[in-house]
C-alpha cells in the first residue's frame, strides 16, 4: 500500500511540473500583473549607463524582457518555483539611466526578497518612500546607482533585512532619527555598507546606539560625521564579536581598546577625517596584534601610531606589508625587551630616532622597502646581539658608520639602494660572522681596505654600481665560502699585484663596466671551479699566446673591451652555455678552431659589431638559441640545407619568440622565384623575418605550400606586389609581412586573403602600402590585428568596431588618410587588449562608450583630431597601463575617474588644451611611471599628491601655467629619470631635494622665475647628463658640485643673475656646453674652467668680465667660444693654445688698436696648399671694376636695408613667409618639439624672432643673413644661413620667398678646402679696431664680420676679398 501511494505521488508531481512547463505559449509561471510591472519599468528607464565598478561585466539586462516569455526567464529576474511570484531581482551592472519613478511599478513586486539596483545610474532620484512596501527584503543593494536627497524613513520598515548596501552614494543624506530606527529594527542584519572612504553616506554614531546590539553583523562600512566629543570610536564597538569586516572613515581621537576584543576580524580600515587625528595607543596596538590572528588586511591611513608604554614584555614586532605610514615615534625606544623589529614594506618615512639606540637586546632589525632617510645612527655599535640589519631600498644618505667592530655577531648585512657616500666601512673586515653583504646602488666612493679580511664566512658579497676605485685587493678573491662575487659598476682600475690563492668555491664572478685595463689577469685562472666570468665594458685586451684554462666556465662576457682576435683560451673552455664577446675590433673571417668547436651546451653566442668578413661557417652548436651576427659583413648562401635544416628546426623557435635576434642579419642575398624552400610541401612554419633578401620578388611559388599555418617575412626586404596566391594559403593560422616597406598589396588580393584566411588569429601588415579603404570583414578568429601605416584610406565605418569576440589587439596607427569617428555604441563584452590608431585622422568628440572596453591594457589615440573633453567613463578602464591622448585638441579638466584606473603606468596628454588646476586625481596611481602633461594650459599650484607617485620615472609638466614655488617633495622620486618644470611660472628657490635624485638624467627648470642661489651641499645627481636652468633669476655663487657632476654633458646657467663661480672645479672630461652668459659675473675670467678638458662650446657673453694679459688657459677641444658684450680690452692670447676654434664672437667690447699679428697668423702651415696659377689673374680682375672706398658704414646699410626690408614689410604687412618658416618659434602656445630641438642642439635662452634681415646684392648673387637668437635649421634651396647672435647655420634646406628671387649658393668644395682650413667663424664687430686689416691665415672661415670698426681696406684685403668671392663666403666691412 506503502509502494502505491508514492507511485501516485509521485506521477501527480510529475504531471504537475509538465504541466507547467510544457508549453510557454498555453501560460506563464510568472504572474502577469508582476511581468507587466516589469515591462513598466523597463519602459521608464532610457538611455545607457556605465558604472566603472562593473569590471567589464555590465550589460543591459532589461534587452532580453519582452512578453513572449516567461518573466521568469528573464535577465536578472528569480521567481518562486512554487507560486510564480518574483522574489529576486538583480539589476545590477545593467546599463539603466533615467528617472525613478516615486510610483514606480517595481513596489508592486511585494514577495520581493532581493532587491540589487547597483551600479546604474538613476539621475538624481530621491529614494521613494514607497520602499517601505517591500516588507518582506532580506538583501537591498543600491550602491552607486545615482539616488539623491534624504533616505526616507520608511527605509526602516524593512524589518527582516539581512544585508543593506547604499555605499557610493554620493549625494544620499541619513538623518539621526531614520539612522537610529534602522539599527533598532534591523534585528537580523548581517552586512551594513554606507560609504567607502571616497564616497560616503555621514552619519552619526552614539555610544548607546543600537547599532551594537546587531549581534549578527559580519560586515559594517559607516562614515561618522559628527564631529562633537562623541566623535570618537565608542567602546561598544568590541560587542559586535561576529565582525569580519570593519571599515570606519571619519573618526578621531583614540582608537579603544575594544577593538581588540573583534578577534574575528579579516579586515579592518581606520581612517580620521581630514585635518583631525586618529590615534593608536601602545596598550590597544598590542592588543590588536595579538588577538587579531585572521586579520588579512590593516589599514591605518594617517592614524598616529603612538606607543610610548608598550608592554616591555613584548619582544617580537612584525608589522610588515601593512601599509603603516608615518614616521618610527621617540617612544620606540621603550620597547627595551624587544628582540626582533620587522616593519618591511611599509610606508614609513623620516629618520631613525636616537632613541632606538635603547634597544640593547636587539637581534633583527629590517627596515627595508619604506622612505627612511637621513643618517645611521652612530649609536647602532651598542646593538652587540644584533645578527640581522636590514636598511636597503631607502633614501638614506650621509657616510655608513664605521662603528661595526663592536656587532660581533652580525650575520646579515643589507645596505643596498640608498644614498650612501664616503669609504667602504673597514670595520665591517672585522665581522667574523658575516654571511650576507649588500651594499649595492649607492655612491660609496674610494679604495676599498687592503688589509686582511676576517670575514671568513661570508657567502654573499654584493658593491656593485657605486664608485669605488683604486686597486681590487687580493682578500676579495680570497674568501673561503664566497661563491657569487659583484663589483660590476665601480670605477676600479686594476687587480691587486699580489697573487690571488687558488679559490675552489668562487664561482661567479663580475666586473663589467669598470675601468679594468692593460692585458687580460691571468691570476685569475686560480678560480679553478669559476663558472660565470663578467669582464665587459672595460679596456681589457687578450694576448694571443695567453694560456687560461676555466675548467668550469660556462658563461663569459667580453663584450664592449678592445680584444682584436677571438680568445685563444676558447680552446681549453668545454662547457660554455653564454659567450658575448660582441662590439670588440675583432676583424677578419671567423677562425676554423672557434668554428669547429663542438660546444654542444651553447645557448647564447653574440658575435655583433665587430668587423668580421667572408662567409658564415658551419657551426657545431646544436643547442643554440640566440645567435647574433649583424654589423659584420659576413655572407650566407640560400639553399636547400640551409632551408631543410633551419626551416624544420629553428624556425620554430623564431616563430615562438618572434623577433629572435640570433637570427638578425643572418641571410643576404636574392631570393630565387623557384627556390628550393618550395619543395618543402610538409612545411607548417616558414620564419624569414629579419634577414636581407635585397628587395627580391615576392614569390608568387609562395601558394604551393598549402600546409603552411605560419609565415613569417617580416623586415625581410621583400618587395613588389603581393601575388594573389598567398590567398591559397587557407590554413594560415599567423601571417607576418610587417615592416616590409617595398610590399604592396592590392585591394582585391586582399579581400580575397581575408576571405579564405577562415582560421588567421594573428595578421600583421604594418607598413605594407594598399591605398585602399579598410575592410569590413574581419574574421571571427582574429585576435591579433596589424594594419599600421598602410596607407588606408576613407572613412571608417562604424560597423567596424563591432569587434570579433576574440580580437585582442588592433592596430591603425599612422594611416593619416583615415577618417571617421569611434561611435557612441558598441557591443559591452569585446575583450580587446590593445587599442592603437595613433596618427590617423579620426575625429570628433571621445564617447562615453569608450567605457566598454575594460578589458583594454593599451590605448593610443596620440596625433588625432579628437576635440571636447575627456569623458568620465574612462574611469572604466581599469585594466588599462599605458594611456596616450596626446597631440590632440581635447578641452577641459582631466576627469577625477582616471583615479580609478591603478594599473596606470604611462599618462600622457601633452599638446591639448587642457586647462585650470591638475585635479587630485593621481594619489591612487601607485604604479605610474611616466606622466606627461606638457603643453597645456594647466596653472595653478603643483599638486602635493605628486610625492605619492613612488614608481615615477618621467615627469614632464613644461610649457603650461603652473605658478607659486616648485614643492620641495622630489626626494620620494627616487627612480625619477627625467624632470622638466621648464617654460611655467614658478617663483622661489631651487627645490634642494632634487639633489638627492640619484637615477635623474634630465633636469629643466628653464624659462621660469626661480631666485636665490643654488644650494651648496652636494649633489647625488650622478647620472645627470643635462642640467637647463637657464632665464630664471637664480644668483649668487653657482657652487662647485653643478660642475663635478660625472655624467654631465650640457649645462645651461644663461640669462640668471649669478656673481660667481666657485674656487675649486674638479677635471671634469665629460662637460662639452657651458653657457654661462648674460649672467652677472665680473672679474677676471674663471681660471677654474681650464678643467673642464672636454669643453666644445663656452659662451660668456654679455658679462663683466676680463681677460689677463698672462692668462695661460688650454682647451684642448673647444670649438665654440662666445666672449661679446663683456670688458675685454685685447686679443684674449689663450686663444694661442686653442688649435680646434671653428667659431668666435669676441663682438662689442673694448678691445682697442691694431689686430695683433699673432691672431691674424693662427694657421697650421702644414695645411695650407700652394697658391693657384690663377690667382694673381683673378685678383687683378676683380679690382678693375670695384673699389672698396666707396662702402660707407651708414649709407650701404640704410640703402640696402631699408630699401628691401621696408618694401617686404609694406607688401606683406606681417610677413606670412617668415612666419611660416620659422613656425614654432614665436607660437601663441610654445610648442614641445621645438623646445627638444633647442635642447638637442645646446642652444641657450629663450625662443625668439629675429631682430634684422639684411639681403645683400653683390656680385648679382644675392645672399640672405638672418640675425636670431636661436639655431633654427631650414633648407632654402641650398643656400647656407650664417646667423649673427653666436650661431651658424650650416644646413641647406627648401624655403620659398613669396616675391624674392632666392639663387642657389654652391660651394666648390675642392677650391674651398684648399683656400680655408679650420676657422669657420670669426666675429670681429663693434669694437675699435683700426690700421690695415692684415692677411689672414683661416682657410675655413665661412664667416667674417668686422663692422663697426676702423679697420682699412688695402691690397692685402682685396686680395683675400677676391679669394673668397667665388666662394661666396659671408664678409661684413660696415653693415650693422
Amino acid at each position: 500500500m506503502g509502494r502505491f501511494f508514492f507511485f501516485y505521488s509521485f506521477l501527480c508531481f510529475v504531471l504537475l511540473i509538465s504541466e507547467c512547463f510544457s508549453s510557454s505559449f498555453e501560460h506563464h509561471l510568472c504572474s502577469p500583473t508582476e511581468a507587466s510591472a516589469l515591462l513598466q519599468f523597463k519602459q521608464n528607464m532610457s538611455g545607457e549607463y556605465f558604472s566603472f565598478l562593473c569590471d567589464g561585466a555590465s550589460f543591459p539586462k532589461t534587452e532580453s524582457w519582452n512578453e513572449s516569455r516567461d518573466c521568469c526567464t528573464w535577465y536578472g529576474v528569480t521567481c518562486d518555483l512554487l507560486n510564480g511570484h518574483v522574489i529576486g531581482l538583480d539589476l545590477s551592472c545593467s546599463q539603466l539611466f533615467g528617472t525613478f519613478h516615486p510610483n514606480s511599478s517595481l513596489f508592486q513586486l511585494h514577495h520581493l526578497h532581493t532587491l540589487n539596483l547597483a551600479y546604474n545610474n538613476f539621475n538624481y532620484s530621491s529614494i521613494p518612500h514607497n520602499i517601505g512596501q517591500l516588507t518582506n527584503l532580506r538583501h537591498l543593494n543600491l550602491s552607486e546607482s545615482g539616488f539623491d536627497g534624504q533616505i526616507p524613513t520608511e527605509i526602516s520598515y524593512l524589518s527582516n533585512l539581512v544585508s543593506l548596501d547604499l555605499s557610493y552614494g554620493d549625494e544620499l543624506q541619513l538623518d539621526e532619527r531614520t539612522f537610529e530606527t534602522m539599527l533598532h529594527n534591523f534585528t537580523n542584519l548581517e552586512l551594513l555598507s554606507l560609504g567607502d572612504i571616497f564616497s560616503a553616506i555621514p552619519v552619526s554614531i552614539h555610544p548607546n546606539s543600537s547599532l551594537f546590539q546587531l549581534h549578527h553583523l559580519h560586515t559594517l562600512n559607516i562614515y561618522n560625521s559628527y564631529f562633537n566629543s562623541s566623535s570618537s570610536i565608542p567602546h561598544n564597538i568590541g560587542q559586535l564579536r561576529n565582525l569580519r569586516h570593519l571599515k570606519l572613515y571619519g573618526f578621531d581621537g583614540k582608537i579603544p581598546t575594544e577593538i581588540s576584543y573583534l578577534s574575528n576580524l579579516v579586515s579592518l580600515l581606520l581612517s580620521p577625517p581630514f585635518e583631525y587625528e586618529l590615534q593608536l595607543d601602545e596598550r590597544t596596538f598590542e592588543a590588536m596584534l595579538q588577538n587579531f590572528t585572521n586579520l588579512e588586511i590593516l589599514s591605518l591611513s594617517e592614524v598616529n601610531i603612538s606607543s610610548p608604554n608598550i608592554s616591555s614584555s613584548l619582544t617580537e614586532l612584525d608589522i610588515s606589508y601593512t601599509g603603516i605610514s608615518g614616521s618610527i615615534p621617540d617612544s620606540i625606544g621603550t620597547l627595551k625587551s624587544l628582540n626582533i623589529l620587522i616593519l618591511r614594506r611599509c610606508q614609513l618615512s623620516g629618520s631613525i630616532p636616537e632613541s632606538i639606540d635603547n634597544l640593547t637586546q636587539i637581534t633583527r632589525l629590517d627596515l627595508s622597502f619604506n622612505h627612511f632617510t637621513g643618517h645611521i645612527p652612530s649609536t647602532i655599535s651598542k646593538w652587540k646581539h644584533l645578527t640581522c640589519l636590514d636598511l636597503s631600498d631607502n633614501s638614506f644618505s650621509g657616510e655608513i658608520p664605521d662603528v661595526f667592530s663592536n656587532l660581533q655577531e652580525l650575520r646579515t648585512l643589507y645596505l643596498d639602494h640608498n644614498n650612501f657616500i664616503g669609504p667602504f666601512p673597514a670595520s665591517i673586515l672585522n665581522l667574523t660572522h658575516l654571511e650576507y653583504l649588500g651594499m649595492s646602488s649607492n655612491s660609496l666612493s674610494g679604495p676599498l681596505p687592503s688589509n686582511p679580511s676576517m670575514l671568513q664566512k661570508l657567502f654573499q658579497l654584493d658593491l656593485s654600481c657605486n664608485s669605488l676605485n683604486g686597486t681590487i685587493p687580493s682578500w676579495v678573491f680570497s674568501l673561503p665560502l664566497l661563491p657569487s662575487l659583484s663589483l660590476q659598476h665601480n670605477r676600479f682600475r686594476g687587480l691587486a699585484d699580489k697573487v690571488i690563492k687558488t679559490n675552489p668555491t668562487l664561482k661567479e664572478l663580475h666586473l663589467s663596466n669598470n675601468q679594468l685595463s692593460g692585458s687580460f689577469p691571468q691570476s685569475l685562472v686560480n678560480l679553478t671551479n669559476l663558472e660565470t666570468l663578467g669582464i665587459s665594458s672595460n679596456n681589457i685586451t687578450i694576448d694571443e699566446g695567453m694560456n687560461i684554462t676555466f675548467l668550469s666556465l660556462s658563461s663569459l662576457f667580453l663584450s664592449s673591451c678592445q680584444l682584436k682576435a677571438f680568445p685563444h683560451f676558447l680552446r681549453n673552455v668545454k662547457k660554455l652555455v653564454y659567450l658575448d664577446i660582441s662590439n670588440n675590433k675583432i676583424r677578419g673571417q671567423i677562425p676554423n678552431w672557434f668554428s669547429g668547436m663542438r660546444w654542444d651546451s651553447l645557448q647564447f653566442l653574440n658575435l655583433s659589431h665587430n668587423s668580421l668578413t667572408g662567409h658564415l661557417p658551419q657551426f657545431h652548436y646544436y643547442n643554440i638559441q640566440y645567435l647574433d651576427l649583424k654589423f659584420n659583413s659576413l655572407q650566407v648562401v640560400i639553399g636547400y640545407s640551409c632551408g631543410l635544416v633551419v626551416g624544420t628546426v629553428m624556425w620554430s623557435l623564431m616563430f615562438k619568440y618572434r623577433k629572435p635576434k640570433w637570427f638578425v642579419d643572418q641571410l643576404f642575398g636574392t631570393f630565387h622565384p623557384n627556390s628550393s624552400l618550395f619543395q618543402l610541401h610538409h612545411l607548417h612554419t616558414l620564419n624569414l623575418a629579419y634577414n636581407d633578401f635585397n628587395y627580391s620578388s615576392f614569390p608568387h611559388n609562395i601558394g604551393q605550400l598549402t600546409n603552411l599555418r605560419h609565415l613569417n617575412l617580416s623586415d625581410a626586404y621583400f618587395s613588389g606586389k603581393i601575388p594573389t596566391e598567398i590567398s591559397y594559403l587557407s590554413n594560415l593560422v599567423s601571417l607576418d609581412l610587417s615592416y616590409s616597406y617595398g610590399l604592396e598589396l592590392d585591394e582585391r588580393t586582399f579581400e580575397t586573403m581575408l576571405h579564405n584566411f577562415t582560421n588567421m588569429e594573428l595578421l600583421s601588415l604594418s607598413s605594407v602600402n594598399i591605398s585602399a579603404p579598410i575592410p569590413v570583414n574581419i574574421s571571427s578568429s582574429l585576435r591579433y590585428l596589424d594594419l599600421t601605416a598602410m596607407n588606408l584610406l576613407g572613412v571608417l565605418p562604424e560597423s567596424f568596431f563591432l569587434l570579433p569576440n576574440s580580437l585582442e589587439t588592433l592596430k591603425l596607427s599612422w594611416n593619416y588618410l583615415l577618417k571617421g569617428v569611434v561611435p557612441k555604441t558598441h557591443p559591452s563584452n569585446t575583450l580587446l587588449m590593445e587599442l592603437d590608431i595613433s596618427g590617423t585622422g579620426i575625429s570628433g568628440e571621445l564617447p562615453d562608450s569608450i567605457g566598454t572596453f575594460s578589458s583594454l591594457n593599451i590605448l593610443n589615440l596620440q596625433q588625432c583630431q579628437f576635440s571636447g573633453s575627456i569623458p568620465d567613463s574612462i574611469g572604466n578602464l581599469t585594466q588599462i597601463t599605458e594611456l596616450d591622448l596626446s597631440n590632440n585638441h581635447f578641452t577641459g579638466h582631466i576627469p577625477s575617474t582616471i583615479s580609478k584606473l591603478k594599473h596606470l603606468t604611462t599618462f600622457h596628454l601633452s599638446d591639448n588644451s587642457f586647462s585650470g588646476e591638475i585635479p587630485d586625481v593621481y594619489s591612487n596611481l601607485k604604479e605610474l611611471r611616466y606622466l606627461d602633461l606638457s603643453d597645456n594650459s594647466f596653472s595653478g599650484e603643483i599638486p602635493d599628491v605628486y610625492s605619492n607617485l613612488k614608481e615615477l620615472r618621467y615627469l614632464d609638466l613644461s610649457d603650461n601655467s603652473f605658478s607659486g614655488e616648485i614643492p620641495d617633495v622630489f626626494s620620494n622620486f627616487q627612480e625619477l629619470r627625467y624632470l622638466d618644470l621648464s617654460s611655467n611660472r614658478f617663483i622661489g628657490p631651487f627645490p634642494a631635494s632634487i639633489l638627492s635624485l640619484t637615477h635623474l638624467e634630465f633636469l629643466g627648470l628653464l624659462s621660469n622665475s626661480l631666485s636665490g642661489p643654488l644650494p651648496s651641499k652636494t649633489s647625488m645627481l650622478q647620472k645627470l647628463s643635462g642640467l637647463y636652468l637657464s632665464d630664471n633669476s637664480l644668483n649668487g655663487t653657482i657652487p662647485s658640485w653643478v660642475f663635478n657632476l660625472p655624467l654631465l654633458t650640457r649645462l645651461f646657467l644663461n640669462h640668471n643673475q649669478f656673481s660667481g663661480l666657485a674656487d675649486e672645479i674638479k677635471t671634469n672630461p665629460v662637460l662639452e656646453l657651458l653657457y654661462l652668459n648674460n649672467n652677472q659675473l665680473s672679474g677676471s675670467f674663471p681660471q677654474s674652467l681650464v678643467n673642464l678638458t672636454n669643453l666644445e662650446t663656452l659662451d660668456l657673453s654679455s658679462n663683466n668680465l676680463t681677460i689677463d694679459e698672462g692668462m695661460n688657459i688650454t682647451f684642448p677641444s673647444l670649438e665654440r667660444l662666445h666672449l661679446s658684450s663683456c670688458e675685454l680690452k685685447d686679443f684674449p692670447h689663450f686663444l694661442r693654445n686653442v688649435k680646434t676654434l671653428r667659431y668666435l664672437d669676441i663682438t662689442n667690447n673694448k678691445i682697442r688698436g691694431q689686430i695683433p699679428n699673432w691672431f691674424s697668423g693662427m694657421s697650421d702651415s702644414s695645411h695650407v696648399p700652394q697658391q693657384l696659377e690663377s690667382e694673381e689673374e683673378g685678383e687683378s680682375y676683380f679690382f678693375s671694376g670695384f673699389t672698396w672706398e666707396s662702402v660707407v658704414i651708414g649709407y650701404s646699410f640704410g640703402l640696402v636695408v631699408g630699401t628691401v626690408m621696408w618694401s617686404l614689410m609694406f607688401k606683406y604687412r606681417k610677413p606670412k613667409w617668415f612666419v611660416e618658416f620659422f613656425d614654432g618659434l614665436m607660437p601663441h602656445k610654445r610648442r614641445r618639439p621645438k623646445k627638444r630641438e633647442l635642447r638637442d642642439d645646446g642652444l641657450n635662452g629663450r625662443l625668439g624672432g629675429p631682430t634684422c634681415l639684411c639681403l645683400i646684392l653683390w656680385t648679382n648673387k644675392l645672399h640672405i643673413y638672418v640675425y636670431i637668437k636661436k639655431l633654427i635649421k631650414y633648407i632654402i634651396m641650398n643656400l647656407e644661413i650664417f646667423v649673427l647672435n653666436n650661431i651658424t647655420i650650416d644646413a641647406g634646406i627648401q624655403i620659398t620667398f613669396p616675391s624674392l628671387e632666392v639663387l642657389q649658393f654652391s660651394c666648390k668644395l675642392k677650391d674651398f678646402s684648399h683656400l680655408l682650413r679650420n676657422v669657420g667663424f670669426v666675429n670681429l664687430s663693434h669694437n675699435s679696431l683700426t690700421g690695415h686689416l692684415p692677411k689672414f691665415h683661416y682657410h675655413n672661415v665661412e664667416y667674417l664680420d668686422l663692422k663697426f670698426n676702423s679697420l682699412r681696406a688695402t691690397h692685402t684685403f682685396r686680395s683675400l676679398e677676391e679669394k673668397f668671392l667665388h666662394l661666396k663666403v659671408s664678409i661684413f666691412l660696415c653693415l650693422p
